[in-house]
């Protein structure tokens, strides 16, 4: 359930804000209205995707970091 709205399910990723999922009602009427928001199943591979790369890239800079001590 959403956190601003208790009595409406969670439905939708705000890939501005990247937050913790929100509903429908964030989407139209509250703090995410006008935002970059997919559904949570289409929203996912693309965080997936993110994140496997944030994670690639931390991993080098922890190497980069290995070296220069």
């Amino acid at each position: 359930m959403c956190k601003s709205h208790p009595d409406e399910e969670i439905n939708y990723f705000c890939f501005e804000c990247l937050t913790t999922p929100i509903c429908s009602e964030c989407v139209i009427h509250g703090d995410h209205k006008g935002h970059n928001v997919q559904t949570i199943k289409k929203a996912y591979p693309l965080i997936t995707d993110k994140l496997e790369d944030l994670v690639i890239h931390i991993s080098s800079k922890i190497d980069d970091l290995h070296v220069v001590e």
